[in-house]
């Protein structure tokens, strides 16, 4: 059986969404009140930064998930060590180059280190997730 590999249609979707000048309405949220306030009045945060730090958690997160498995199905030698380093910094890797990509090639665009903050922990966390799903997967197994 051929093995199917999922992750660099995953980047392939990350780099779509990345180089577009606006995201799609799809994939907006609309609200009149984006802005959350203290209780004094003090400007916290806005909701427009929540949802698109999520979204770059969740696309990554999703992104190091897929090559976790991957790389599981067709690299059974690979140690777990050399796995968790690969899983981690190529996407990583990946967030910090389409960072520069958008701001060199993509002028809407622009570089900005939430992103990359939130791509590395989306990263991280994927890695973890996908760990615990195999731990799980593996328990089951031997039940």
């Amino acid at each position: 059986m051929k093995k199917f590999i999922l992750s660099p249609f995953v980047a392939a979707a990350i780099f779509y969404l990345c180089t577009l000048p606006k995201m799609p309405e799809a994939l907006t949220i609309n609200s009149e009140h984006d802005m959350v306030y203290s209780q004094t009045g003090e400007q916290l945060f806005t909701l427009t930064f929540c949802r698109d730090t999520l979204g770059h958690l969740f696309f990554y997160a999703i992104f190091a998930i897929t090559l976790f498995f991957d790389l599981k199905r067709c690299r059974e030698k690979m140690s777990q060590q050399q796995r968790c380093m690969i899983t981690i910094l190529l996407p990583i890797g990946f967030g910090i180059l389409m960072e520069f990509v958008q701001k060199y090639f993509f002028p809407p665009r622009a570089f900005e280190w939430s992103d990359i903050i939130a791509n590395s922990t989306g990263c991280v966390l994927g890695y973890f997730i996908a760990q615990y799903c195999n731990k799980r997967k593996a328990k089951a197994s031997f039940q």
